[in-house]
């Protein structure tokens, strides 16, 4: 994983500090095996990364374990379809020769809601499918791997509340989507955190 800072003008790729790749140690749930956590210090080669990244406290959001569906209002994703990306050259002026490209990504958002599971879904996902009132073609789905899913409850006065899903691992053309649990994602966290101290 890579990060691009181009703060004072110049773009620079930015490699993490470390990654840590799960490891779990039960066999029959080997496919929560399938994420690994990129950390970056939050000054990396003399760089300010630290708004590159939105901050969680993952122990304080609420995850759809805790909260009763009937009090969720919306589920919702953001991701970088290949589709919506643009790879433009730029030429040298007086001889047309290629000088540097410009990548350009752009985000698309994703309403969702949960659903039964199905035999395409894996075993230890959350389901979850493009919510019945948002009428959509998504295509083809990439580009939404790793995206992060949070969604909006309402207390019982009504009050709204910003939650954590977890994060989208497999989508298809038909709009049905698993996410990584937030729940999990807390726990290695929480882990991972520990073994550092």
């Amino acid at each position: 994983m890579l990060i691009v800072d181009n703060s004072d003008g110049r773009k620079v790729a930015l490699t993490p500090n470390e990654t840590n790749f799960v490891e779990i140690m039960s066999p029959e749930q080997a496919t929560l095996s399938d994420i690994f956590i990129a950390e970056y210090a939050s000054i990396r080669n003399g760089r300010d990364v630290q708004s590159q990244f939105l901050s969680l406290d993952l122990n304080a959001m609420s995850n759809l374990r805790e909260i009763p569906p009937e009090q969720i209002v919306i589920i919702f994703a953001i991701g970088y379809p290949s589709r919506f990306s643009s790879f433009e050259p730029r030429l040298d002026d007086e001889e047309g020769l290629p000088k540097g490209l410009d990548i350009v990504s752009r985000w698309v958002k994703l309403y969702l809601e949960q659903t039964a599971p199905s035999a395409w879904d894996d075993e230890y996902r959350v389901p979850l499918t493009l919510h019945h009132k948002y009428q959509a073609v998504i295509g083809d789905p990439d580009g939404f791997s790793g995206s992060p899913a949070f969604f909006i409850y309402q207390d019982s006065q009504k009050n709204a509340h910003l939650g954590f899903a977890g994060m989208i691992t497999d989508a298809s053309k038909s709009g049905r989507f698993n996410i990584y649990e937030a729940a999990h994602i807390r726990t290695i966290m929480t882990d991972i955190i520990a073994k550092q101290a």
